[in-house]
C-alpha cells in the first residue's frame, strides 16, 4: 500500500508506514514497487520504508529506510511523556 508520494525537481519519493512489531524486508519492499506501478514519472523513484521494528535490510541507493530512532534524530520523550 502506497502511503507517500513526493515529487521533487530531483526525484520521485514513493513510501509505506508499517506501525507494527513486525521488521520490514524486502517483501514489504517489492510489495511497494508493486503497488505503485500506477505511478508514472520520468524522474528517478526513491523507495521510502517507515517501520516502528526496525529492518531485515539496508539502505541503499534508491532505498531510505526510518525507524522511530532516524526519524526523532536519537532523541528520547521525557519521563512522563508517551513513548514511540
Amino acid at each position: 500500500e502506497v502511503d507517500l508520494v513526493v515529487e521533487t525537481d530531483s526525484a520521485l519519493y514513493v513510501g509505506e508506514c508499517k506501525w507494527s512489531e513486525k521488521k520490514v524486508g524486502e517483501a514489504e519492499l517489492n510489495f511497494l514497487k508493486e503497488s505503485a506501478k500506477a505511478i508514472k514519472s520520468n524522474k528517478p523513484v526513491k523507495w521510502v520504508l517507515f517501520s516502528k521494528s526496525g529492518f531485515t535490510l539496508a539502505e541503499r541507493g534508491e532505498v531510505m529506510l526510518f525507524d522511530p530512532n532516524k526519524m526523532t534524530g536519537g532523541l528520547r520523550p521525557k519521563a512522563g511523556r508517551g513513548q514511540i
